[in-house]
């Protein structure tokens, strides 16, 4: 029995499970996040929070729920035992859940969310001494219209105070940032609603989370519902910190080094890389990690299987509805959105923090709340007032900027910029190892995107866009992969149909060639340079590459044709490629050339309307 295997169970890492009791109970791995909730509830009654999706915002609802219902009895050996402001007392809890509210009919909406609002009313009360009172009330209450309901609801008992917990309150309006009228009718429902929620008198608590901040809905008039979400002092209540990881995970950290030959370091620069940087205080101080990227990578490691870093987040999030509802509707400039990934974005803390109106909602606070940028630093000079400040804004970390890049991927396809077979074409050209005819079909996606920026574009975005577009085929996709010697541009790891496992990486170096260099004797020069480089920094060789076939690819772009002119295909020498020459690495000032590959290389000519692909008639647009 191998040593792995003799290796103790760890505790169990939940993967879409938020309810605290039921934690508890199977004695799954919790971080805890209650410190601060004892402040929380001592000095506000009704607060809003924004944080993206799956950053533990249906959790924290649970811990409250469960706090003011039965107090701290089952939350021994967490931060809050033995503090919660309220050990004698207990309420009623009124919680919703706005992405379980059905908004794809608007006109049923508003009876949907009544429904919800009554069934909530109905559960809270069930374990109170007012079964009887209520139960008529809301039996009469399904009858009556929705404003009337509210209204009807709203008369409690004078003694007795409310507590009420709202999910993610702007996911119906999110949903339809592309029409107006769906938009406003959705609107006007929560107006009621908010309007209703905000002239309650006998409330404990109301916490409101979500993401967007929509004007005219009641929810931000006045003053008396407190924006939280950029308070540097309740940043770590939602979200993994770097010390969260080293406590609560100490013990997936050594097991998930051992599984990858690496050390402790090592693997937390990696999780840092792809999966740190969510920062939204007004200080731009505190970064952290997405709960459930974390959750999913260790997951993994539970079963001693070797772990990948994958995308988990966005994949799961329902954030892709919200992009793309709102792309389809503002049809953001490609130039601007390909700035995106070599630029940082200054946004006003007013964009960030005030509630805004359905035709002033822009794209890169639509991003950042959403999570896909994070506040990266402060303009200069710093102002003293938060509310003045600028916040410079970049793409989150590797997982968001491959995840968004994938969705804009999907505008270009919606709006027909590029050909819906490409994904399966360039799949299959990697999948037979044909090069010649994947540069074709990525020649043919740079011909279609982005035209005006590729007329100064610099490598980064050539390499954004090709690694994107081999994303697109579902293939997993690593950009500037870290050893010890350097970062590889791109790196795909390709999986055999057969055992759905990975058996084969292509390493792909880019070279940009300037327009006035482009001769044949230049694109040789830059081939022998990135296969030269693939060899001396050994690309390849990694934690992800090992026991897989590893082939070099280098590819020489002309930014005179904004095209793929020239690649390399370098494999080791102990492979068999038919037509293959041998070549060697070339050792620098040695004049010596030993024989370590397998090449083969070709030319790419720019597409013209003698030589681009054809297609069925079927997917001709």
């Amino acid at each position: 029995m191998s040593e792995t295997c003799l290796m103790p169970p760890l505790p169990t890492i939940p993967l879409g499970m938020s309810d605290w009791n039921e934690l508890r109970a199977r004695n799954f791995l919790v971080v805890d996040k209650t410190e601060l909730i004892p402040d929380l509830v001592t000095n506000y009654i009704k607060v809003f929070i924004s944080k993206p999706r799956r950053f533990g915002k249906t959790m924290l609802l649970s811990i409250l729920q469960e706090l003011f219902t039965h107090g701290d009895r089952n939350f021994e050996g967490t931060a809050i035992f033995g503090r919660w402001p309220e050990p004698d007392n207990r309420f009623p809890v009124i919680r919703l859940s706005f992405v379980n509210i059905p908004c794809d009919d608007v006109e049923q909406f508003e009876f949907k969310l009544r429904d919800a609002l009554i069934n909530a009313y109905e559960k809270a009360f069930w374990a109170t001494q007012c079964e009887q009172d209520w139960s008529a009330l809301i039996q009469s209450c399904a009858q009556l219209p929705y404003h009337q309901a509210l209204n009807k609801l709203s008369f409690i008992t004078d003694t007795t105070r409310v507590v009420f917990l709202i999910d993610e309150w702007d996911y119906p309006l999110s949903c339809y940032l592309n029409d107006p009228a769906k938009y406003e009718r959705i609107r006007r429902v929560l107006h009621t609603f908010y309007n209703w929620l905000r002239e309650l008198h006998r409330v404990r608590f109301a916490l409101i989370t979500g993401i967007m901040r929509y004007k005219e809905t009641n929810v931000f008039t006045g003053k008396d519902v407190i924006d939280l979400s950029m308070e540097p002092k309740y940043t770590a209540l939602l979200g993994y910190s770097q010390a969260d990881i080293l406590q609560y995970f100490a013990d997936y950290l050594d097991r998930g080094a051992q599984l990858l030959g690496v050390s402790q370091e090592e693997l937390l620069d990696e999780l840092t890389y792809f999966y740190d940087g969510f920062c939204f205080d007004y200080n731009a101080q505190v970064k952290m990690y997405n709960p459930w990227s974390i959750n999913s990578f260790f997951h993994q490691v539970k079963d001693n299987t070797r772990p990948i870093f994958r995308n988990f987040w966005i994949d799961t999030a329902g954030d892709s509805k919200v992009i793309r509802s709102f792309m389809e509707r503002a049809h953001p400039q490609y130039a601007d959105i390909a700035n995106i990934f070599t630029s940082n974005i200054a946004i006003k803390y007013d964009d960030l923090g005030l509630p805004r109106p359905f035709s002033l909602v822009d794209l890169w606070p639509l991003l950042t709340l959403n999570g896909y940028l994070s506040i990266k630093g402060l303009q200069e000079p710093v102002a003293y007032n938060p509310t003045d400040r600028v916040f410079i804004c970049g793409l989150t970390n590797l997982e968001v900027t491959l995840s968004f890049t994938k969705q804009f991927m999907w505008y270009a396809l919606d709006n027909k910029l590029i050909r819906a077979s490409f994904p399966s074409n360039l799949k299959a050209s990697l999948a037979q190892g044909n090069i010649a005819s994947m540069c074709t079909y990525l020649n043919e996606v740079l011909s279609d995107l982005l035209p005006d920026t590729l007329a100064s574009a610099n490598e980064v975005q050539y390499r954004t866009i090709i690694a994107t577009a081999i994303y697109f085929c579902d293939y997993s996709v690593r950009e500037e992969t870290q050893n010890r010697k350097g970062r590889s541009d791109i790196e795909v790891e390709i999986i055999d149909p057969k055992t759905m496992s990975v058996n084969h990486v292509y390493v792909i170096e880019l070279k940009l060639l300037p327009s006035d260099q482009d001769t044949p004797t230049a694109r040789t020069k830059l081939l022998d340079e990135a296969q030269q480089q693939i060899i001396d920094h050994g690309y390849g060789v990694n934690r992800f590459t090992h026991g897989k076939h590893v082939t070099g690819i280098a590819l020489v772009i002309s930014a005179l044709h904004r095209q793929i002119v020239a690649w390399r295909k370098i494999e080791p020498a102990s492979s068999t490629t038919a037509g293959a020459t041998v070549a060697g690495s070339i050792a620098p000032n040695s004049g010596v050339t030993a024989p370590t590959a397998i090449v083969v290389e070709g030319t790419v000519e720019p597409l013209t309307l003698l030589n681009k692909p054809e297609y069925p008639v079927s997917d001709k647009q």
